[in-house]
């Protein structure tokens, strides 16, 4: 009896949440018709194109105050063999966007559950992005006889032997995209934006691919059982990774300016991605030697800060490669002297727009080559000496002349050398 009425708590929370969204099904890793004994769902929402679970978002309160309530229940959790956590994305966009999107959302509801509930087993739980829940399409389809070319979607949906990715991409194609445009101007709000947490009490038995450790793109991954989040089309299918960094999410990238390091100026930049298409980018330019027997000296600091936008299709380029266009702004000192003449600037500003372009080296991608050039305003003060050694053997700067100087033109060329580190492990499914 207390099962029972745990059972119609959860299906009249879901029912409320959302009709279409609370129906979603893992399909794959479920357990089988046979053996299936599915105790309850809670259904989470995301805002479009977000990964990052809100509290205040939608009905998420009231989802969450449900799941803290389940998980301290011990009566309720120790019955539970396995958490199962669907993450769902858009019907429309890049297809590799909304896989990755639906699979993060999963791990973000894994990641809170973890947080919340450090008694719950981390082997209990599994997560799967399913991209769209083509159930829930199905049944707006069946319903809505507005839909254009209806019939031919009902027939592509009919598909059942084919792959939730290859009943979508045909979906797409139906009408010249009219039936996808027609859902998303209507439903896409109640398709996109949930996650499904279902618990499956004992007698169950969940389905799942191991973690897979990716060495190097170009690796062929053997897949024993089904799974969504890299799509496959029967038990012991290959899949191949072409590209690689779309799967390895970078953390950032550590840089160095070659014609700087020619010319003795040691440097290093810190460009850290903010998503697909951002970045900001840190750079310490620091020579700092003296030759104090022959006056020769290049000793300087120079700072500067950049934001970045990266042009284009981002849906299958790795981070950080490609065209890119950019604002920056810096500062600094310097003491240059070449034998009898020196030059100091005790403070000197930059700032202007720079253009350029990245590519990878190699086949994992790691290593990369920046070419990019800089125009702008500079400025600075200098004064201008002359070193004298003096009878008490100690060299004197005798300064000539002092001023200021102003530049409106090219102001920086880069051939930097690029390492960008990775977080090194790609999650199939776990």
């Amino acid at each position: 009896m207390y099962y029972l009425k745990m059972f119609f708590l959860i299906l009249a929370l879901t029912i409320v949440t959302d009709s279409a969204t609370a129906k979603t099904l893992y399909n794959d890793a479920e357990p089988s018709e046979g053996s299936r004994n599915l105790s309850g769902e809670i259904a989470i929402h995301f805002p479009v194109n977000q990964s990052r679970l809100i509290n205040n978002f939608s009905e998420n309160a009231k989802s969450l105050k449900l799941l803290d309530k389940l998980m301290n229940d011990k009566s309720f959790y120790f019955d539970i063999d396995s958490i199962v956590i669907s993450g769902y994305a858009s019907p429309e966009g890049p297809t590799l966007i909304n896989s990755r999107l639906s699979f993060e959302r999963a791990r973000a509801v894994k990641w809170y559950i973890a947080q919340n509930f450090p008694h719950v087993s981390s082997s209990k739980i599994f997560t799967v992005g399913k991209l769209v829940d083509l159930q829930a399409v199905a049944e707006i389809i069946d319903n809505d006889l507005s839909v254009p070319f209806r019939n031919e979607a009902i027939n592509v949906l009919a598909m059942k032997g084919l792959p939730d990715i290859d009943r979508l991409s045909l979906l797409k194609e139906v009408g010249n995209g009219a039936v996808i445009e027609h859902i998303t101007k209507y439903y896409a709000a109640s398709l996109r934006n949930a996650t499904g947490i279902m618990f499956y009490r004992a007698s169950d038995r969940v389905v799942v691919v191991d973690t897979v450790i990716i060495k190097q793109p170009g690796d062929t991954i053997v897949i024993n059982n089904p799974a969504d989040t890299i799509i496959i089309k029967q038990p012991g299918d290959t899949v191949k990774i072409n590209d690689l960094d779309s799967f390895r999410k970078p953390l950032f990238a550590v840089k160095t300016n070659m014609l700087f390091d020619l010319a003795t100026a040691i440097n290093l930049e810190l460009e850290i991605p903010l998503g697909d298409r951002w970045s900001l980018l840190g750079e310490l330019v620091s020579p700092w030697w003296l030759i104090e027997d022959k006056q020769y000296a290049f000793q300087a600091v120079h700072a500067n800060l950049e934001t970045r936008v990266w042009l284009g299709d981002r849906a299958n380029r790795p981070r950080l490669t490609g065209w890119f266009a950019g604002v920056y702004a810096g500062a600094g000192y310097y003491d240059v002297e070449w034998g009898s003449l020196g030059y100091q600037g005790k403070f000197h500003i930059s700032t202007g727009l720079t253009t350029g372009f990245a590519h990878t080296l190699g086949k994992k991608g790691n290593f990369r080559m920046e070419y990019s050039l800089g125009a702008g305003y500079f400025k600075t003060d200098y004064s201008s000496y002359n070193p004298i050694f003096g009878i008490d053997d100690q060299w004197h700067l005798i300064r000539q002349r002092s001023g200021n100087f102003t530049w409106i033109g090219p102001t920086r060329f880069k051939i930097s050398l690029v390492w960008l580190l990775h977080r090194n492990k790609l999650v199939i499914n776990n």
